[in-house]
């Protein structure tokens, strides 16, 4: 089965994994609530408690209530209306259309600060004829199953307290859903719990990663893991809908009279769009340069274990501008350029048609 991340779980993780960045001990808990009806779409609410460390809750109150001319509550007011305009835009690009979306601080205490986002989201709940059943994305791992790592592991100390809670259509039948785990690596822990009652769906996950925790500890923890899917069987027939898959290559090899070869690849994703921008998210998230890096490496590796001598490399990522590109047409652009003293070898980011996902970033 196909991995995948629920986009929506992901965008609103941003928030608590920008902030963890800089932290020593990050510690949240969250909660998502999702009534789905026979249709498809989906009653939502979205909870997110961040517990510590103080000094970055600090920062964050500071920066909301800091405004010129303006009283704590305007303030207030001042960031929940900016939020709720960036989740409603992202979760849009994303293709995940809502309605009736509310956004509040709920709590603003240097022990705990507190953001609520409800909606009404469209077609949350898929349906795939070949099973005639409808599925529905979570992820306990809140992303870290798929995100890539760098070789340095994460800087910060993090716990992260997660519970997901479906209710299911009246007199659907349950088919499918993710059951317990358990992984460890040296301190670092990764839980799964769940229980089905009527039709609720409860599940909770615990995951405790140590500071600087590598790409191998990473990989103990989530590389098995699989369960991010609900399915269900209705009555109720949907309607199927397919994302489409596109991307542009670009390949130029200049070959020089010694036999060596500059080679510039280029690679643009155009859809599917919500895919290009976790892409971006994951590429934020963890950093410009590490994922560039990452890229570098993983390919220099590739070619040198193919016996390519490679003299200089470097790459570059384009197109991550927020809400614009470098050419203002919402593409993302890996690019990478090669210098080798043997032969022309394309060097493409891999991708994988059947997960509508690049394997690799």
């Amino acid at each position: 089965m196909r991995k995948a991340v629920s986009i929506l779980i992901i965008l609103l993780l941003g928030l608590s994994l920008v902030h963890a960045e800089a932290a020593d001990y990050y510690k949240e808990e969250f909660t998502l609530k999702i009534k789905i009806l026979q249709n498809g779409d989906a009653q939502i609410t979205v909870k997110t408690s961040i517990l510590g460390p103080k000094d970055i809750i600090n920062q964050e109150i500071a920066s909301i209530l800091n405004q010129t001319n303006l009283s704590d509550e305007e303030a207030i007011a001042k960031f929940e209306k900016e939020q709720l305009d960036n989740y409603i835009a992202s979760l849009a690009n994303a293709g995940i259309k809502t309605e009736n979306q509310t956004f509040k601080l709920a709590s603003i205490k240097e022990d705990n600060f507190t953001v609520v986002f409800t909606a009404y989201a469209r077609s949350f709940a898929k349906y795939y004829s070949y099973n005639d059943y409808w599925e529905v994305i979570v992820d306990p791992t809140r992303g870290y199953g798929t995100m890539p790592i760098p070789d340095t592991g994460l800087p910060q100390k993090m716990e992260l307290h997660n519970m997901f809670i479906i209710e299911l259509p009246e007199g659907a039948e349950l088919v499918d859903y993710p059951q317990a785990y358990t992984r460890e690596f040296n301190q670092s822990k990764f839980y799964v719990r769940s229980k089905v009652e009527g039709n609720t769906i409860t599940i909770t996950s615990d995951l405790y990663l140590e500071e600087n925790l590598s790409p191998e500890g990473f990989k103990a923890l989530f590389g098995e893991y699989s369960a991010f899917y609900i399915h269900y069987k209705t009555p109720y027939k949907g309607e199927e809908s397919y994302q489409p898959v596109k991307t542009e290559q670009y390949l130029k090899a200049e070959i020089s009279e010694d036999g060596t070869t500059n080679l510039l690849v280029r690679e643009t994703y155009f859809e599917p769009k919500d895919q290009i921008e976790l892409m971006k998210l994951q590429i934020n998230l963890l950093g410009v340069q590490n994922v560039t890096n990452m890229i570098l490496q993983n390919y220099l590796q590739g070619m040198v274990a193919q016996g390519i001598q490679v003299e200089n490399a470097n790459a570059t990522i384009l197109g991550l501008e927020k809400g614009r590109t470098i050419n203002n047409r919402g593409k993302l652009h890996p690019e990478k350029l090669h210098k080798t003293s043997k032969w022309n070898i394309p060097i493409l980011l891999r991708s994988d048609p059947s997960k509508s996902i690049p394997a690799r970033i």
